[in-house]
C-alpha cells in the first residue's frame, strides 16, 4: 500500500494507534457513546475478551499456516486439502459442546489454561520436529481439539457479571475482540512467514520459525487465563 517492504513502514500503524486513542479518550468523555469502553473495567469481562482474542489468535494462526503448511511442505493436492480442513473443523465442533458441559463444572481458568497451553504445545511441537504427515496432522488435530475447549468457558465468564441492559454492547464488545485477535493472528503469521522464507534454508524451516514464534508469543495467554475469576 505505501510502496515500502513489510514491517519496514510503521505509518500505517502509528496512524492507527493515534486515532484509536483519539477515539477511546472522545468516548470516554460522551455521556452516551457509541462503544462504551467503561465495560472493560468489569475484571472478568475484561480479562475474557482478552483471552478470547488470544485463543483467536492461536487458532486463526493455526488456520492460516495449516493449509500453506501442507501444500508447501507435503505436497498435499485441493482434495486432500479440502478433507484436511474438514477433518479440523469438525474436531473444533466435536470439543465445544464438551466444553460447555465442563464451564459447569470446572474453574475457568483451569479449562481456559488447559487449553491454551495444549495448543501451544501442539505448536511447539510441529516447530521442533520433523514430522512426518501423520504426525504433523495429529498436532494439527490436537489443537484443534483443545481450541474447541475454552470457548463456552470464555463466553460464560465474559457474560456472566453484565447486567441485562447492558448485555448488547457487552456482547458487541466481546465479539470485537474475539475478532480483532484473529485479524492480528493471521496478518502477523503471514508477514513472518514471508519474512521467514527469505532467510531460512527451505519451507519446513520457514514454518517450523513461525510455529516457533506463535506459540513463544502464546505464553501471555496462559498469564491472561491464570487472571480469570469464577
Amino acid at each position: 500500500v505505501t510502496g515500502v517492504e513489510p514491517l519496514r513502514d510503521w505509518r500505517l500503524l502509528a496512524a492507527a494507534v493515534g486515532l484509536g486513542l483519539l477515539f477511546w479518550r472522545r468516548e470516554g468523555r460522551t455521556p452516551r457513546p457509541l462503544v462504551n469502553f467503561s465495560l472493560y473495567r468489569r475484571k472478568n469481562f475484561g480479562v475474557a475478551s482478552l483471552a478470547a482474542g488470544f485463543r483467536m489468535v492461536i487458532m486463526h494462526t493455526a488456520m492460516f499456516l495449516n493449509v500453506l503448511f501442507l501444500t508447501d511442505v507435503y505436497g498435499l493436492d485441493a482434495i486432500e486439502l479440502g478433507i484436511f480442513t474438514t477433518i479440523f473443523s469438525g474436531a473444533i465442533f466435536a470439543t465445544t459442546q464438551v466444553g460447555g458441559q465442563l464451564a459447569d463444572r470446572l474453574h475457568c481458568r483451569w479449562l481456559v489454561g488447559g487449553s491454551f497451553a495444549i495448543m501451544i504445545c501442539s505448536l511447539a511441537g510441529l516447530a521442533l520436529f520433523p514430522l512426518p504427515l501423520l504426525g504433523a496432522a495429529a498436532m494439527m488435530m490436537t489443537q484443534s481439539l483443545a481450541g474447541g475447549l475454552a470457548m463456552a468457558a470464555l463466553h460464560r465468564a465474559a457474560m456472566e457479571e453484565i447486567p441485562m441492559e447492558e448485555s448488547g454492547s457487552a456482547a458487541g464488545l466481546y465479539s470485537t475482540a474475539r475478532f480483532g485477535g484473529g485479524v492480528v493472528g493471521a496478518t502477523i503469521a503471514g508477514v513472518a512467514l514471508q519474512q521467514s522464507l527469505l532467510f531460512t534454508p527451505g519451507p519446513l524451516e520457514a514454518y517450523q520459525w513461525v510455529f516457533g514464534m506463535v506459540a513463544v508469543v502464546s505464553l501471555a495467554s496462559l498469564a491472561v487465563a491464570w487472571r480469570l475469576e469464577r
